[in-house]
């Protein structure tokens, strides 16, 4: 079961506190990424007990908020979405990968969330080299993309998968200048 601990105390990464009766074999929770300075936060991903769900989460001043890049309802007859949150910059920009409603299991969207904006980005690598990639023509989308780290500038590092299975590859991605 996971906690967040502050100079105050400590805190439950359940919304009501407490323990359940877990259905999974693993329930689980993980810091990944924490910013620091005057308000430092931390981002991690962990197990919702309720929904049996993985959820990223953002801690800022002591407090926890569940985070969902998705944007399908959960549908129990069908591969249920998940959300991991890898790591966050010290504007608030934070990365991490996500799965739709119904996809298949190893599939993965990496997402940029920006704090001033309500809903994700989205990064699905798409293969731009006229020469293709790694044996795929241009235009091929990964099967599976994963951002796994975000720099004060906000540029972007990750891996990506053409194919459900295949070798994973890395990307830089540089955000556009303003």
């Amino acid at each position: 079961y996971g906690a967040a601990w502050t100079r105050s105390g400590a805190f439950s990464l359940m919304s009501n506190g407490g323990q359940l009766a877990d259905s999974m074999p693993i329930p689980m929770s993980m810091h990944n990424g924490g910013t620091p300075g005057a308000r430092p936060m931390i981002v991690g991903l962990f197990t919702d007990m309720v929904s049996n769900r993985q959820l990223g989460y953002v801690v800022t001043d002591g407090m926890l908020d569940k985070y969902d890049a998705t944007s399908i309802p959960p549908d129990p007859t069908k591969t249920l979405p998940i959300t991991a949150i890898w790591d966050i910059n010290p504007s608030g920009q934070f990365v991490g990968t996500y799965r739709e409603t119904g996809e298949l299991t190893a599939k993965r969207h990496a997402f940029v969330q920006n704090p001033d904006e309500p809903k994700p980005i989205s990064l699905d690598f798409t293969c731009q080299d006229p020469a293709g990639c790694a044996g795929a023509p241009p235009g091929t989308v990964a099967f599976a993309t994963i951002a796994f780290g975000i720099n004060p500038d906000g540029v972007v590092v990750g891996q990506f998968a053409l194919t459900n299975g295949g070798l994973p590859h890395g990307f830089i991605a540089v955000p556009p200048r303003k």
